[in-house]
């Protein structure tokens, strides 16, 4: 299991901006299009349980940690993923 403070890198898929909020951690994440990003296990786990933020990590977003991806019920087979 992955510990929340480790890091994992994150790609937006989309040729456009990506914003996400997390209001505990007090953080307002923006990804430029095709952006790579370095983000905490803990933060994408708080994204995903934030409304619209699972549509966020199936649609807009690759993680590129397959442990995580499992986690979140994203198949690691979809090659549009990648």
């Amino acid at each position: 299991m992955l510990e929340d403070k480790e890091l994992v890198e994150v790609r937006n898929l989309v040729n456009h901006m990506v914003v996400y909020k997390i209001d505990e951690l007090n953080r307002r994440i923006v990804f430029q299009p095709f952006e790579t990003k370095k983000v905490t296990v803990d933060e994408l786990r708080r994204l995903n349980y934030q409304h619209g933020g699972r549509v966020l990590l199936h649609n807009y977003l690759c993680v590129l940690n397959d442990e995580l991806r499992t986690e979140f019920g994203i198949d690691p087979s979809v090659v549009e993923y990648d």
